[in-house]
C-alpha cells in the first residue's frame, strides 16, 4: 500500500512540472505573422532549431528569403490557416 501511495505522490509531483502545453496554431500563427512582416532574422532566431542553426548562418537564411521575394516579386504576403482546432 505504501508503494502505491508513493508512485501516485511521485506522479502527482512530475505531472506538477509540466510545462503549460503550447498550441502549435498559436507558434504557426506567430511564425505567419513575422514571415507577412519579412522579419527574417526574428524567424531565424525565434524558430529554426538548433540544429538548423548549425548548418545554415543566419545571414544566408536571410537572403534566401529575400531572393524568394524578389524573384517572385512578392509583396503583401497573406498566409491563412484554414483549421485551427487541435486534436
Amino acid at each position: 500500500m505504501k508503494k502505491v501511495f508513493f508512485v501516485i505522490i511521485i506522479l502527482l509531483i512530475l505531472a506538477g512540472c509540466q510545462k503549460e502545453p503550447v498550441n502549435p496554431y498559436d507558434v504557426l500563427n506567430s511564425y505567419i505573422t513575422t514571415w507577412e512582416e519579412q522579419n527574417f532574422s526574428n524567424m531565424y532566431e525565434e524558430y529554426l532549431q538548433a540544429e538548423s542553426k548549425e548548418n545554415v548562418p543566419q545571414q544566408v537564411f536571410e537572403e534566401k528569403y529575400k531572393e524568394v521575394y524578389e524573384l517572385f516579386e512578392m509583396e503583401n504576403l497573406k498566409v491563412e490557416v484554414l483549421d485551427q482546432e487541435v486534436e
